[in-house]
């Protein structure tokens, strides 16, 4: 345990043997936030899709209540598929259906209201929908102390519209384009990561380049126990990038991710984990820093391509969507989707299984290349 705790010092101190490695620690992180923080200060308006199937004086008044709420927009829709439509090509954040007979079923008293539909679930699509059911209910209640008399109850509608029956209205924020603005960002931010961990990792190169590497396992040190200080030490440096990215996300810059801080946390780390070992697996594999450099940075950014780091994954064709949940990178984005969603951490698991199984996979091909190495210079010794 000594000499890893020495070996993981020595590598610290090879990572931070400059100011020059506090900017890259801090700068990157920074400038990525300060983009998220510029982008989710914009509100926007939101808009509202509204298809009218009963075109009656009470689904009209509805259709001029949502009209007065603040920021909206409202977006006519011609039919179910037009509702999909606009959904999908983000042309409405959500859309409201007046059913047919929507006044007969209000004076009968048997209205299921209206219906909200939007491209994802969200508390925002849930809130308009509280906002509808609390007017139908008022209608309700007004047509029920009409006794069924509908130039009485016209009447009292038209008294609410002009002010006898107060509404209260909250302005509404468009949180979609914020979460989304988070899901690149966050893309980036791996992409940063892994190319840091590559360097990082890059460090056993230059060991080996000035003999350092040799001469450290002519001391009682195994392959294994260089192994395991070298990765501890890279995630060291990259769990305090994280630390600090979320500490400055949620207390400095106020960023809504829709994403609860630790679940990030754990995500983020765990595709640094990934990185680090991916690191090791191409200094076992390379013994020069060119080949090494090259071959790393390749895989990185032809990966980030088509996992949806730079581009959102819906946007790139199916064949590569299918192809990205080969990326490690997929799976963290895919998770921090799901928990923008609604779901658990529970519900990811299978996202944290298969960032494990990478990770093995890519210590086990490393470790044995590492040890054959080892052989190597004890018989060349």
């Amino acid at each position: 345990m000594n000499e890893i705790i020495v070996l993981v010092k020595k590598n610290l101190k090879l990572i931070f043997d400059s100011p020059k490695s506090l900017i890259q620690l801090l700068v990157p992180a920074l400038i990525i936030l300060v983009f998220m923080k510029l982008y989710s200060v914009s509100e926007g308006v939101l808009r509202v899709g509204i298809m009218d199937n009963d075109n009656t004086k009470v689904s009209k008044q509805v259709i001029e209540n949502v009209k007065n709420m603040t920021q909206v927009d409202i977006v006519t829709v011609k039919d179910a598929a037009d509702i999909k439509e606009k959904l999908s090509q983000n042309d409405i954040f959500v859309a409201i259906s007046i059913p047919k007979d929507f006044e007969e079923d209000i004076i009968a008293g048997s209205s299921t209201g209206a219906t909200v539909y939007s491209a994802k679930a969200n508390s925002l699509s849930n809130n308009i929908k509280g906002v509808l059911d609390f007017q139908t209910k008022n209608l309700y209640d007004l047509a029920k102390a009409s006794s069924g008399d509908k130039n009485k109850f016209y009447s009292m509608v038209s008294e609410a519209k002009d002010g006898a029956v107060k509404l209260e209205k909250t302005p509404l924020k468009d949180i979609g384009s914020g979460l989304s603005v988070t899901e690149a960002s966050i893309g980036f931010m791996i992409y940063y990561m892994m190319v840091r961990s590559i360097t990082i990792s890059g460090l056993i190169l230059k060991e080996k380049r000035e003999n350092t590497y040799s001469r450290i396992f002519t001391a009682p040190i195994s392959s294994i126990k260089y192994t395991f200080a070298s990765i501890l030490s890279n995630m060291i440096f990259l769990a305090i990038q994280v630390i600090v990215i979320l500490v400055c996300l949620k207390y400095v810059f106020n960023i809504e991710t829709g994403v609860d801080i630790m679940s990030m946390f754990l995500l983020l780390l765990m595709i640094s984990v990934v990185s680090v070992a991916f690191g090791m697996l191409c200094v076992a594999l390379f013994n020069d820093s060119q080949s090494y450099g090259t071959f790393s940075n390749l895989i990185v950014t032809a990966t980030a391509m088509f996992s949806g780091c730079f581009v959102p994954a819906k946007l790139l064709p199916e064949t590569v969507q299918k192809v990205s949940f080969f990326t490690p990178q997929r799976w963290v984005i895919d998770g921090i989707q799901k928990l923008q969603n609604g779901n658990h951490l529970s519900d990811i698991r299978m996202n944290f299984v298969v960032l494990i199984l990478f990770t093995v996979a890519f210590l086990v091909v490393a470790a044995y290349r590492m040890r054959s190495s080892q052989k190597a210079m004890t018989s060349v010794g």
